[in-house]
């Protein structure tokens, strides 16, 4: 099965700039280098906005020769890469970036891995491409937070951040048994623990989506993160929304009866 043209937080900024967007086919592993070869190719696009470990919504990872074919295609096109890698020290998975040269940006942060108040990220990427990612920072940006940036130095060096890094994972991973145990047959199956889970609405998304509701349980249709007209069936779950297992097990357990009543 694919899915085409997921939305990436870039996606508001470009239209807002006015930047025409185009979407590229995933499978199980994400992005498909044939399509985004046939993509790049026909539309002129000239930069990649890229989520390769956990992709959100799909939780797709790829592998090391998907990895490379990805690379290929970029260099053979000569494309720009922004890695968004904010999921990436969840999994195993080492980044995109290596791969490319002088042809990616990598982002990420500490927000989704070690604590939600840590609203501080980093960009890697060449001299020369830093130079041109804003020249007016001074002008259109907030500072860090000092406390923010003191709170995660110091987690950082005293171990703490890599102590609740591994916490986030060993976590995760049962909220993601969990969800595989209950919801089985539905889940698009990466072999990756991810924060989130994408689930199959055979009988239509939007209609899971309200019954879901209805009983105080939010999952997200397929049509909030399409780049254009969709036509998959399917829901994101948040598995990390939850503030317990106990909780977790309980919305799990309303959108599996959502499902058999279809």
């Amino acid at each position: 099965m694919t899915w085409t043209g997921w939305r990436a937080p870039a996606v508001p900024a470009c239209r807002q700039l006015r930047l025409p967007v185009h979407g590229v086919a995933l499978d199980n592993q994400g992005l498909r280098p044939d399509d985004l070869d046939r993509v790049a190719r026909a539309s002129g696009a000239r930069v990649l906005v890229t989520t390769p470990t956990l992709h959100n919504p799909t939780g797709a990872c790829m592998d090391d020769a998907r990895r490379e074919a990805i690379a290929g295609v970029v260099k053979r096109l000569g494309l720009l890469v922004i890695e968004d890698d904010v999921y990436g020290a969840l999994s195993d998975r080492p980044p995109l970036y290596p791969l490319l040269g002088d042809q990616g940006i990598y982002i990420s942060s500490l927000s989704k891995t070690v604590a939600a108040g840590l609203r501080l990220g980093w960009i890697v990427a060449s001299a020369k491409l830093l130079s041109q990612v804003d020249p007016h920072a001074q002008a259109s940006h907030w500072p860090v937070s000092p406390l923010g940036l003191h709170v995660a130095c110091q987690w950082i060096d005293d171990g703490t951040a890599a102590r609740r890094l591994a916490w986030q994972r060993a976590e995760i991973c049962e909220r993601w048994r969990l969800a595989r145990r209950l919801l089985a047959g539905g889940l698009h199956n990466t072999g990756q623990p991810s924060p989130h889970a994408w689930l199959g609405t055979p009988q239509g998304a939007e209609a899971v989506v309200k019954q879901c509701r209805e009983q105080g349980v939010e999952v997200v249709p397929a049509s909030v993160f399409a780049i254009g007209a969709s036509e998959v069936q399917a829901v994101r779950i948040s598995l990390s929304a939850a503030g317990s297992r106990a909780e977790l097990k309980r919305g799990l357990e309303v959108i599996r009866q959502v499902l058999s009543a279809q």
